[in-house]
C-alpha cells in the first residue's frame, strides 16, 4: 500500500510532454536546453536528452553538480555566481562546460579571476531585463556591458538570455501571451544584433520561459530556448493555457483520514 501523500508521475504524459516540445523546438530551428529546476531528477533529465535536449539549465549550484556527476557536461547555471560561488563556477568548468549569467562589470570581474586561477576559461551569457524587472542589465546598457566584458580575461562572451517570468503574471487572452512573448525576444534578438554590428560576435540568444513556449522561440534570430515546467505542466500552466489538463503529468495522492461532522 503506498504511503500518503506521494507525488506519483504518469510516465507516458511525462514523456509525450518531452517529445512534444522537442518536436516543436526542432519545428523552429531552436536548441531546446531545459530548466532542471523543475524536475531536479535525473531520470527525467535522461529523457530529455534522448529526445534531443543539447544541455540542461540550472539555477543551483547543486543542480550543476548533481548533472556533472550523471555526465551532462554541456550546462547553463542561469544565475550569477558572487564570492565563493565564483570559484565554484570556475572548477565546475574543469568537469564540464559550465556557462553562467550575469548582468554587471561588477558580477564579471571576480569571474574572470576565478577562471584565470583555475585555468579555464568561463563561458559567460548577459541577461537583459525584457520587461520581467527582476535581474538584468536594460537593454540600452548591454552593448557597454558587452565591450567590458569581452576584455575581461578568462571569461568567454557567448551571448545573450532572458527570463520572460512576466508572462506568467498576465491575465489577458492567449494570444495577448503570444504577443507578449514574441515582443520580448524581439527586444533581446535587437540587443544582440545591435552588439554583433559593433564587432563583437555572439552565439546564443537564449529565451526561457513554459508560458512563452510557442512565442518567444519562434522569433528569427532566437537560438536556444529554456522551458522547465513544461515536463510536468500545472495549475498555472492551465491558467495561461500552456498546457491542457490531460497533458499535466505530476498528482498528488493523499488519504482521507477524516470528515466534518455535524
Amino acid at each position: 500500500m503506498m504511503t500518503t501523500p506521494a507525488l506519483v508521475i504518469d510516465r507516458t504524459r511525462l514523456e509525450a510532454n518531452i517529445a512534444r516540445m522537442a518536436e516543436a523546438m526542432d519545428a523552429a530551428g531552436v536548441a531546446l536546453r531545459p530548466h532542471f529546476k523543475t524536475s531536479k531528477l535525473i531520470e527525467v533529465a535522461t529523457l530529455q536528452a534522448a529526445a534531443g535536449a543539447v544541455g540542461f539549465t540550472c539555477s543551483t549550484p547543486e543542480e550543476v553538480d548533481a548533472l556533472l556527476s550523471a555526465g551532462f557536461t554541456d550546462l547553463f547555471w542561469a544565475n550569477s555566481p558572487v564570492g565563493a560561488k565564483a570559484d565554484l563556477a570556475a572548477s565546475f568548468n574543469q568537469r564540464g562546460r559550465v556557462a553562467v549569467g550575469l548582468d554587471s562589470i561588477e558580477l564579471a570581474r571576480p569571474l574572470g579571476a576565478a577562471a584565470l586561477a583555475r585555468n579555464v576559461v568561463l563561458p559567460v551569457l548577459i541577461e537583459v531585463d525584457t520587461g520581467l524587472g527582476r535581474t538584468g542589465v536594460v537593454a540600452s546598457d548591454a552593448l557597454a556591458l558587452a565591450r567590458e566584458v569581452v576584455a575581461i580575461e578568462g571569461l568567454a562572451l557567448e551571448g545573450l538570455y532572458m527570463h520572460e517570468g512576466q508572462l506568467a503574471g498576465l491575465s489577458g487572452t492567449r494570444e495577448e501571451l503570444r504577443a507578449a512573448g514574441r515582443a520580448a525576444a524581439v527586444a533581446l534578438v535587437g540587443v544582440a544584433e545591435e552588439i554583433r554590428a559593433a564587432g563583437i560576435p555572439i552565439s546564443v540568444v537564449s529565451v526561457g520561459s513554459t508560458p512563452g513556449w510557442d512565442s518567444a522561440p519562434l522569433v528569427d534570430g532566437v537560438t536556444e530556448a529554456r522551458p522547465g515546467t513544461y515536463v510536468f505542466s500545472d495549475a498555472n500552466q492551465l491558467r495561461l493555457e500552456s498546457t491542457s489538463l490531460d497533458q499535466c503529468a505530476l498528482t498528488v495522492v493523499s488519504s482521507v483520514i477524516s470528515t466534518q461532522r455535524e
